[in-house]
């Protein structure tokens, strides 16, 4: 839906517009770091450490998959919190995307073992905020995807102790669906 309404935005184009190719480019992050969780083994060894969510407020409808629609049409008060948390989150990563991913953690130096740690507390802080500001969204695929990254995030700082180069998937996914709800938000404001 929203790589189409980015397309269909190029004949009048407005730079607000952009938003719908950065949610449509996070939702296809998001897919591949899933998989890259999955594939690595990081989430099937760390899903038992986490507990389960509670359900969903209300389930998401079934759309149409021949006519998708974005999942979020207008920018509630959520969003207002939501965008600039997002940003601070992701600039508060940055220490820990600059690590190298192919160094084993045993072989971290003490500062970098201290970028972990920070990020792993960061991340299990921001689960919090981002499960409950997804629930009282009003918006049941809003909720959903909040929801994800919220046990992604907890999965990523369970891991911490007993850390591997393949559980940094599970916080790439976090970031990712952090980016793809901000995103969204910010493409709700566009014509």
């Amino acid at each position: 839906a929203y790589g189409r309404a980015y397309a269909e935005s190029l004949a009048d184009y407005q730079p607000v517009q952009d938003f719908f190719a950065r949610t449509n480019t996070a939702a296809l992050q998001t897919i591949s770091e899933i998989c890259a969780a999955a594939d690595g083994g990081s989430a099937i060894a760390r899903a038992s450490v986490v507990p389960p969510a509670a359900p969903p407020t209300a389930p998401a409808p079934v759309g149409d998959p021949a006519q998708p629609e974005r999942f979020l049409p207008q920018a509630g008060p959520t969003c207002a919190r939501w965008v600039p948390a997002e940003a601070a989150l992701a600039a508060g990563a940055q220490p820990w995307l600059a690590l190298d991913p192919d160094v084993a953690p045993d072989r971290f130096t003490p500062e970098q073992r201290a970028v972990l740690q920070a990020t792993a507390a960061q991340f299990g802080a921001a689960a919090e905020t981002l499960e409950s500001d997804g629930r009282g969204s009003g918006t049941p695929v809003f909720e959903d995807y909040a929801t994800l990254a919220a046990q992604y995030f907890r999965a990523f700082a369970a891991a911490v102790p007993t850390y591997t180069p393949a559980d940094r998937n599970l916080g790439m996914v976090g970031l990712r669906l952090d980016t793809l709800i901000s995103a969204a938000c910010q493409a709700a404001v566009a014509p």
